[in-house]
């Protein structure tokens, strides 16, 4: 990944140090895999990640996950309308 991050383990800790709780939890997860090369593993390592963060709906009992099918690693630029769909659920949701 062009960060350098071990992502596996980059989710397992944030898996790790958290306690359920009810606070709303809105992951947005992307749709298409990094393209590299042909001999990258693009489409598995995208599996990966999704399964990944699908884990994270364990972190609240209020939580959602949605597929930005549009968008790489960068949801707010090729999907923005999305991001800001959820932000203001989520907004809404703390006034009410």
């Amino acid at each position: 990944n062009s960060e350098k991050v071990d992502k596996i383990r980059s989710y397992q800790e944030i898996v790790d140090s958290f306690r359920q709780s009810n606070i709303p939890v809105s992951i947005i997860t992307r749709g298409l895999p990094d393209v590299w090369d042909e001999e990258w593993p693009n489409e598995e390592i995208l599996a990966i990640e999704q399964h990944l963060q699908a884990d994270f709906k364990r972190l609240s009992t209020s939580s959602k996950q949605r597929m930005a099918t549009r968008s790489g690693h960068y949801i707010h630029h090729d999907e923005p309308e999305m991001v800001m769909e959820e932000i203001l659920i989520m907004v809404r949701g703390i006034n009410t």
